[in-house]
């Protein structure tokens, strides 16, 4: 305490505790004639509101609150706190049926009943789908929520591949009402139908060439075509060769079939097609890249080589009905390969027999042409044509020089003398196969007696007679 003055001062905390001390003198719950203080909670409520006779709160007198249910109000609970059986106004016992929508218990509605079916349940909740509560009375089969479940569609019905909803949360591609099987466009299992999804779908086309599904391994397999053609043609059925699906796991029948290596469905420049399946060859060349001498004939295909033709036949080597390959790699560049044999192709087959069916020999040559070392396939003896030249076989080569290089061609050969034309007998090799001319050197004794150049001139003439320059025998003069 100070002195001012020579008045005593008093701090000024002092005064007021003094002050309060006074004043809760005179009553235990008013502070002054304008506040009302709470026992309980020490709080302060200004004029006109009075202590919540169960919560820490101010509230007007006479309203909600406070523990006394006065007029207008169903319950007084001593708080103004929904969820706890009383509704914060007073005017709520928070049931369902009473027409009053209660939050804070979790109605979402209240249609003053206790009824399911009629659009607010028993428990006032809406009864719509998608609200996680399955509402039988509103003929809900499940609610997993809002949209679809892999066992719920979004309408609260159970999801099952035929029920013509599509219900994409279980990987439903497609569905169709009632469908028990496959359909044109849709799987059983509810999924686009596609060649290559290990599901054979009967009804369903592969493409605008495709025939009906008839296998689906996932793939190309030895027993079924896979989805390579863009076309749809061969896609999905069983593999054959010649069906213009080229699947390389399949083998093609036959004991001499082999894996397809292509196929065009028919006879190209590029693939062999199916021609041999019923003949001996049992398979050998079916859907192979072509080549001549792989027993498989194909029209369509020219060996390689500019002289090369397309194939005739293919006997796989050379025969008599059939040139083989063996002009591939030589300068004839392909000729005559797979070709019928013919003396003069300029192939050598040695099986072939110009002369057949009559007795002869194989071919031994042909250059395609008379040439000082092979007949050709001009007139003459059939069995000397494609043969190494000769005097006296029958075919006059015209390249050919019977005396050797210095020696006249073959000027005729008609296989022996006649008298038109020398044959192959002793006498001068320059004359041999010459027009007969008296005195050539050659004795040709089917028009002389004799010829006076011959290496025996008067032999012929006998009994001591001498051979004259017309080739004529007569005695000594």
């Amino acid at each position: 305490m100070r002195s001012v003055h020579g008045q005593s001062i008093r701090p000024a905390g002092l005064r007021i505790a003094i002050f309060v001390a006074m004043a809760m003198s005179s009553s235990s719950c008013v502070l002054d004639s304008s506040f009302t203080r709470c026992e309980k909670t020490g709080l302060n409520c200004p004029p006109g509101w009075v202590c919540s006779a169960d919560q820490d709160v101010c509230i007007k007198a006479g309203s909600c609150g406070n523990g006394i249910v006065s007029d207008g109000e169903v319950c007084d609970d001593g708080n103004n706190k929904s969820g706890d059986g009383c509704s914060s106004d007073c005017v709520s016992d928070e049931s369902c049926g009473n027409f009053i929508l209660d939050v804070a218990v979790g109605e979402n509605c209240d249609d003053g009943n206790r009824i399911d079916g009629d659009g607010c349940s028993a428990g006032c909740r809406l009864e719509r789908c998608g609200n996680y509560v399955v509402d039988m009375a509103a003929d809900e089969e499940c609610d997993t929520g809002p949209g679809d479940s892999v066992g719920c569609n979004a309408d609260c019905t159970f999801r099952r591949c035929g029920d013509g909803y599509v219900n994409t949360a279980a990987g439903e591609e497609c569905d169709v009402l009632d469908m028990v099987s496959d359909t044109e466009t849709c799987d059983d299992n509810c999924t686009f139908p596609a060649c290559g999804d290990h599901h054979t779908n009967p009804f369903h086309r592969p493409g605008p060439e495709g025939e009906p599904e008839a296998c689906d391994s996932g793939g190309n397999t030895a027993s079924c075509n896979g989805n390579d053609n863009s076309t749809g043609k061969g896609n999905c059925q069983r593999p054959k060769c010649g069906d213009g699906y080229h699947n390389p796991e399949f083998k093609v029948p036959g004991e001499n079939g082999e894996l397809e290596a292509c196929d065009d469905g028919e006879n190209t420049q590029e693939c062999n097609s199916d021609d041999n399946d019923n003949s001996t060859a049992e398979g050998e060349g079916n859907c192979q890249e072509p080549r001549c001498g792989d027993g498989y004939w194909n029209k369509e295909f020219t060996p390689p080589g500019d002289q090369a033709l397309p194939e005739q036949c293919d006997d796989a080597r050379n025969t008599q009905n059939c040139n083989g390959n063996d002009n591939d790699n030589s300068t004839a560049e392909g000729k005559g390969n797979c070709q019928k044999p013919r003396c003069g192709d300029g192939y050598v087959n040695t099986e072939f027999k110009p002369a057949w069916p009559a007795a002869g020999p194989p071919e031994a040559c042909d250059a395609g042409m008379d040439t000082p070392s092979c007949n050709g396939n001009g007139p003459g003896n059939d069995a000397a044509k494609c043969q190494m030249p000769r005097c006296g076989d029958g075919y006059v080569n015209a390249q050919f020089r019977p005396a050797g290089s210095a020696g006249p061609p073959e000027a005729c050969d008609a296989g022996m003398d006649t008298p038109n034309c020398n044959g192959n007998g002793p006498g001068n090799d320059a004359a041999k196969c010459q027009e007969a001319v008296c005195g050539d050197g050659y004795f040709n004794s089917t028009m002389e007696q004799c010829d006076p150049d011959a290496p025996d001139p008067h032999g012929p003439c006998g009994q001591g007679k001498r051979c004259n320059p017309l080739c004529m025998c007569v005695l000594p003069s």
